[in-house]
């Protein structure tokens, strides 16, 4: 088992190497949000099969890192997500409570800016 150093360097190293992919992410994501904030309003089905490629993506590069936890619990993740998506009932996705939208909305901004693992960028490369 290697120590936490070395997890956590895996990590820092995986994030600074695949940044470009990670802006890629933030731009679908922004897009996704600006198309429902416009009115779309996907399949069920299709929205929950669209959220697990992140999931899927995070575990090929956690494999790719030599990081086979991280790997096979994000591969586990997008592959239930995938089957709860097709077991859904058709129809649209439906926007949530006003609480859930902020709760939602919250978590998100946190995770479209947080940091963490990055080195020496400035605030905007964060956005």
């Amino acid at each position: 088992m290697p120590s936490s150093q070395i997890i956590l360097e895996g990590l820092r190293t995986t994030a600074n190497h695949w940044v470009w992919l990670a802006v890629v992410w933030h731009v679908a994501f922004g897009a996704a949000l600006a198309a429902v904030a416009l009115g779309w309003r996907p399949d069920r089905r299709l929205a929950g099969g669209l959220c697990a490629i992140p999931l899927a993506s995070v575990s090929v590069l956690a494999w790719m890192a030599g990081n086979p936890f991280n790997g096979t619990v994000f591969a586990i993740l997008a592959a239930g997500l995938v089957v709860q998506a097709m077991r859904l009932r058709g129809g649209r996705v439906e926007l949530a409570m006003p609480w859930g939208l902020a709760a939602g909305g919250i978590l998100a901004a946190f995770g479209w800016t947080y940091p963490h693992f990055l080195e020496g960028r400035s605030w905007a490369a964060y956005l």
